[in-house]
């Protein structure tokens, strides 16, 4: 056994980690590990912690790894230890749980300011009491929106301002920052929910929204002034 100072496991870079895949991940999620060393002459189990916290192993190899990230992971980096001697940390982005109990049908949407909007969408037709939340730079969530049926897709375009889409209607909204709405645009089409808002592209300063309810219909919206045409 090597010992470095205070009976510490010596860290001579072998086991070497050279990269990890995917860079950030959630706990349940699993992570490869590429590198070399991770399986010593005596083939003992190589053992991987992210932070302070022992991850399983779904797969062992001298040059690959597949590492389970465990509840309670923290620190931001991963090492693998490998017949006493232990790697140098490698960085990995660990996801910190937020907020639960939602019904996000599309991607959370960011303000400038760091608050996060995600929906509670329900389900098609269902009228629930809060349609969008709000969850600060705090952590803490918070009603931001109740009228609206089957919230589906939230943006932002260059001056902040939001737009929202129901795939009960097919229309998108434009909501204020004190949560009052106003139609945007309708009859964008329903098919299958997130297509009206997931390809709005306002947030890029275009100013359009594109949707595909139909095969070659493009919707075009430039303010003030709305219409549709058939490619």
């Amino acid at each position: 056994m090597k010992l470095g100072l205070g009976g510490a496991v010596e860290k001579n870079g072998n086991p070497r980690i050279e990269r990890v895949a995917p860079t950030a991940a959630i706990p349940g999620g699993e992570i490869t590990i590429h590198g070399s060393g991770f399986v010593s002459r005596t083939q003992a189990r190589p053992l991987v912690r992210f932070g302070e916290a022992e991850a399983s192993l779904a797969l062992s190899s001298g040059k690959r790894l597949i590492a389970r990230v465990p509840d309670g992971a923290t620190g931001g980096v991963v090492r693998v230890t490998s017949a006493e001697q232990e790697s140098q940390p490698y960085p990995v982005a660990i996801g910190l749980q937020i907020a639960d109990n939602l019904h996000p049908v599309g991607n959370p949407a960011v303000d400038a300011l760091g608050n996060i909007y995600v929906t509670f969408s329900g389900s098609r037709g269902q009228k629930v009491p809060v349609a969008i939340y709000k969850i600060d730079t705090n952590y803490n969530v918070k009603p931001f929106l109740a009228e609206m049926t089957n919230a589906t897709a939230i943006t932002f375009d260059r001056a902040g301002q939001m737009y929202v889409s129901s795939r009960f209607d097919g229309t998108v909204y434009r909501v204020a920052p004190n949560g009052t709405m106003s139609t945007y645009a309708e009859g964008m089409g329903i098919a299958t929910g997130v297509d009206v808002a997931r390809l709005i592209t306002v947030a890029r300063g275009l100013e359009r929204t594109l949707d595909a309810p139909l095969p070659g219909r493009i919707h075009t919206l430039a303010p003030p002034d709305i219409g549709s045409v058939s490619a």
